[in-house]
């Protein structure tokens, strides 16, 4: 449950700073952009459901010491 809500938080996170973007007249707000942000976090919320959930920790653990 608890990683449903930081998946949430994290859409809405992507989404905010891409209206963000469009406002500041900086930059503009892209929806593929959402649509990318929102593919990348159903990804790694997928991806914390298995045993690869540690996979990235333990390989950053060897390269880092």
């Amino acid at each position: 449950r608890r990683h449903f809500y930081l998946a949430v938080i994290f859409i809405l996170m992507g989404v905010g700073l891409e209206l963000l973007q469009g406002i500041s007249g900086l930059r503009r707000g892209d929806p593929v952009d959402v649509l990318w942000n929102v593919a990348g976090v159903l990804a790694a919320w997928s991806l914390a459901r298995t045993r690869w959930a540690n996979a990235l920790v333990v390989i950053e653990r060897m390269f880092v010491r």
